[in-house]
This record gives structure tokens, sequence and C-alpha cells, in this order.
């Protein structure tokens, strides 16, 4: 089934750690490259590893992520317990010019696309635009989770509008403690840059300059 649009978010979050030596190699702390996460088959939701867990409104082990999808890290912070990392799809529900449109998408584990190993894999299925009269359009069934596209498709339904430019990937990597406080994400502690990857398919050409 052609879907609309799909984007490999490869090798996510290098954090480049001082300055370059001579021999121009650099110190890196990765903050995650998927690698230990196994790759979602087609007919899979995804899974766990790596100290990462794969949470839903629907495979809920412990995040919601207000009705997206993501991965949660079980992996204590040493020193503050109280923390934890997670990347989750952003559900952005403004569907106004100024703060941008809903998009139907889901995340997955992928081996095909990558700089090397795994990467994340984000593919969008449809989404909300301006109508050109200050309303909104719907393109596509809303879905938010791989979950909720399989049931479409064990349904007989079709949920990928692929007539439209709407939908792009937004993505959260974040750390929170359960006061809110701000702590630095371990690998990016000491660090003075953000590196990640991001492939987009060729052939891709419904990608309008506002995405």
């Amino acid at each position: 089934m052609k879907q609309q649009r799909t984007y490999i978010i490869a090798l996510c979050a290098f954090f480049i750690l001082g300055m370059a030596p001579a021999d121009n190699s650099m110190a890196v702390g990765v903050y995650q490259n998927f690698d230990e996460l196994p790759v979602t088959g087609a007919n899979e939701i995804p899974g766990d590893g790596g100290g990462w867990r794969y949470s839903s409104h629907i495979t809920y082990t412990k995040y919601n992520f207000f009705g997206s999808c993501g991965w949660w890290n079980t992996k204590a912070y040493t020193d503050h317990p109280e923390y934890e990392d997670f990347f989750k799809l952003y559900k952005n529900t403004y569907n106004n010019p100024h703060m941008g449109y809903e998009s139907f998408a889901f995340l997955e584990i992928d081996d095909v696309n990558a700089v090397r190993g795994h990467s994340l894999k984000a593919t969008i299925t449809g989404g909300k635009k301006d109508d050109g009269s200050g309303g909104v359009e719907t393109h596509g069934l809303s879905l938010f989770t791989k979950e909720e596209y399989l049931t479409y498709i064990n349904n007989g339904q079709n949920p990928v509008d692929s007539s439209e430019k709407v939908g792009n990937a937004r993505l959260y990597l974040m750390n929170e403690s359960y006061n809110h406080e701000n702590y630095p994400i371990p690998a990016a502690i000491g660090a003075n840059k953000l590196s990640y990857y991001v492939y987009l398919p060729q052939g891709l050409s419904n990608i309008s300059g506002n995405d």
C-alpha cells in the first residue's frame, strides 16, 4: 500500500563533546542510534530494546504520549533516578497557520534506510490543512500509532491519503523529572553541538516550502 511520506530519522542525536583534536577524531556521546531496538515488521507494532520501551495510548507501558507513540528509557539516571529520557511523536492539534496543522503518522524501526544499522522511521499517512477559506480540511483517516494503522488495514479500510501535501514529522527527544526541573540528558553533559541525520526517500516530491 502506498503511504504518503516516509522519513527515516537515522542515528539521531549525536552529542559532540569538546573540540576536535589534530587527527580530526571527536569524542561522541550518542543519545540514541536505534540499533538495539528490533526492526518493526510490516504487521507488527514497535518493540523494546536497549533499555527503551515502546509505549502509546494503546500499547500502554508507562506513557500515553498525549495520544501518540514513542519510547521511554527504563535506565534510571545514576545521580538523578527521578529523571527519564524519552522520544515521541508530537501530536500537534492547533490546526492554524501560526502553530501548524495535525499530522496523521506513526513511528517504527527500520533497517533498510539508515546511515548504518537501524533507524527511526516516521510514516505520514495524511493530516489536516487550511481549506483556503479559513477553515480546516482533513485528508486520510486519523491515526497516531502503528496499532491504529494496522486496525484500519485489518478492517479493510485505507487510512492513507496521498493526493494532498499534508502532514510533517514532528519528533520530541527530551528528558523529564517528576518535579519538572531542568537537568541535562547524560549524553549531552559537556557537549556543545547536536547532530542528527534525516533520510528523505528518492522521488519524494510532495513537499511544499512550508514543510
